[in-house]
């Protein structure tokens, strides 16, 4: 696997994990306090510990990608095996995150944020395990585009993004914050 491949590859992955949420990206009048803004919907505090947790994940994958064509194909994945395999208790705070959001949320958001909350589980953990038990690239790029001709993979994917989106109507003008990308 050539480094455009990899590059690619690790873009790709990105997306996938882009469909769990957040944009790293502050909307306009974005607060990055962990508790809710005066007026501020009591879901937006839970939702920005996720949002916050996504962005640090995000940064450092990027940085990933960023150092491929420097430090090699082998070191950036091994880096990256690194960084996601210490992603476990951060997941378990992105769902208490989403649980704490769902005891509180409007009911017009509940299902969309269940959808996310499941999405995040599945795809995440399905991510994370194929670039764990992976040897090379190589090997998580097979894995990887395998799971993504699963039909369900997919279904889950675009469902989780559709709901990202979806809540974006809610959280820029709310919370002061895109959980899309």
């Amino acid at each position: 696997m050539n480094t455009s491949q990899t590059r690619t590859l690790f873009l790709t992955l990105l997306v996938v994990v882009a469909a769990c949420g957040d944009s790293g990206q502050e909307a306009d009048g974005g607060t990055t306090a962990s508790g809710p803004s005066p007026g501020e919907s009591a879901a937006c505090a839970p939702l920005r510990t996720v949002h916050e947790i996504d962005t640090e994940m995000n940064e450092a994958m990027a940085e990933v990608v960023a150092d491929l064509e420097t430090t090699g194909e082998a070191a950036a994945f091994a880096e990256l095996q690194a960084i996601v395999a210490e992603t476990d208790p951060l997941l378990a705070d992105v769902v208490t995150g989403y649980d704490e959001a769902l005891a509180v949320a409007p009911d017009g958001l509940r299902e969309d944020l269940s959808t996310l909350r499941e999405g995040t589980v599945i795809l995440w953990s399905s991510v994370i395990d194929l670039i764990i038990t992976a040897d090379s690239a190589e090997d998580f790029a097979a894995s990887f585009e395998a799971a993504l001709q699963d039909p369900e993979f997919l279904e889950r994917t675009l469902a989780t993004a559709a709901a990202t989106l979806r809540l974006d109507e809610f959280t820029v003008p709310e919370c002061g914050f895109r959980l899309s990308r």
